[in-house]
């Protein structure tokens, strides 16, 4: 089902700027930007795993050579 939004002149005139193509309609670049917003949170999401995860390691070092001490 298609249906229409309404946008500020300025809105859409930012969004032009995205445009890669003459042809690229705002829904593809809407689509984009989501696209690469996802991604983004994905990345975060991975490097705030891996920082929690050497954090863990980091805590359990120190705790082991606090225990041997």
């Amino acid at each position: 089902m298609i249906s229409s939004i309404q946008l500020r002149e300025d809105v859409k005139i930012q969004l032009a700027q995205y445009k890669e193509g003459a042809n690229e309609s705002f829904e593809e670049i809407i689509v984009k930007l989501m696209k690469q917003v996802e991604m983004q949170r994905r990345q975060r999401k991975e490097i705030l795993i891996e920082g929690y995860k050497e954090i863990g390691e980091e805590s359990r070092l120190t705790y082991r050579y606090i225990d041997l001490r």
